[in-house]
């Protein structure tokens, strides 16, 4: 048997049905675990009790945001994502639901203006999400609300998903490589580093130097040798001799971002 439904789908790609079949299992479990997610739990609480989001500080996106809070006011919020890019290998939306709430909580938002902003920070989905959330543009297709499975759309939102095996538009690909080529600092959280993955990643050249950093939670120490490695293969891709570092990590992500703060804001 296959260690996942991706594998199994991979595996059996001479079954059509299969492919169906999984992908609409996939589609149901990502969305019923948003729905189960404390993150949908807390949302209705909170809008219940005056906006406030329970236990927000403890998520990466919030420390994200904290980082990136002391160089943009209230008048520049537009721009407090101009040089992120996110690269989610994931099919759920917590990070596209997270961000508005951040930034309202922070900024003082109203919920329009919250998505309107959060909108406006590249997130590539290589292997497609359930569905575009209410008020965003992007991805094409159907409106799904965060942890909602209407049955009838079920079909629609799984013909959007694909698994590591098939084929990712190659200006998809492009763009990201683009930007992991651009980026100074490249930051791998909650990452598996499967080889496919990096592989995608990898750009055709590298511009200027580069600090990478990787949380490895819970990894051996042989599989943490191969982390620098594929690393390493990753920022000699055409960089024309440019120094580069790498530092892991074995936090969680949030513990991770809230310890980094200075390193990963530190000029280069």
């Amino acid at each position: 048997m296959g260690q996942s439904i991706d594998n199994i789908i991979d595996q059996r790609d001479d079954n059509a049905d299969i492919e169906i079949v999984g992908k609409l299992a996939i589609t149901r479990n990502i969305l019923g675990e948003e729905d189960a997610s404390s993150l949908n739990r807390n949302r209705v609480a909170g809008l219940a009790n005056g906006g406030r989001l329970a236990n927000f500080e403890s998520t990466w996106v919030f420390q994200l945001l904290s980082i990136l809070r002391p160089d943009t006011k209230r008048s520049m919020v537009d721009s407090i994502f101009d040089n992120i890019t996110i690269v989610n290998f994931n099919y759920d939306r917590t990070v596209e639901a997270l961000i508005p709430i951040g930034l309202s909580e922070i900024y003082g938002l109203t919920e329009q203006e919250a998505i309107e902003c959060g909108s406006k920070l590249k997130i590539f989905h290589p292997y497609g999400q359930v569905g575009r959330l209410p008020g965003y543009s992007t991805p094409e297709g159907a409106v799904v609300p965060f942890g909602l499975l209407d049955t009838m759309q079920a079909p629609v939102i799984a013909a959007s998903i694909r698994t590591f095996g098939e084929s990712i538009a190659e200006s998809d690909v492009a763009m990201i490589r683009q930007a992991i080529g651009e980026a100074r600092n490249l930051v791998f959280l909650g990452f598996g580093f499967h080889r496919q993955n990096m592989r995608l990643l990898s750009p055709l050249s590298n511009e200027g130097q580069k600090r990478v950093f990787a949380t490895v939670f819970d990894m051996s120490s042989p599989a943490i040798a191969e982390v620098h490695e594929m690393c390493r293969t990753l920022c000699l891709a055409g960089n024309g001799g440019l120094p580069f570092s790498i530092q892991t990590t074995p936090q969680l992500s949030a513990q991770f971002l809230k310890d980094y703060a200075l390193p990963l804001t530190a000029p280069i």
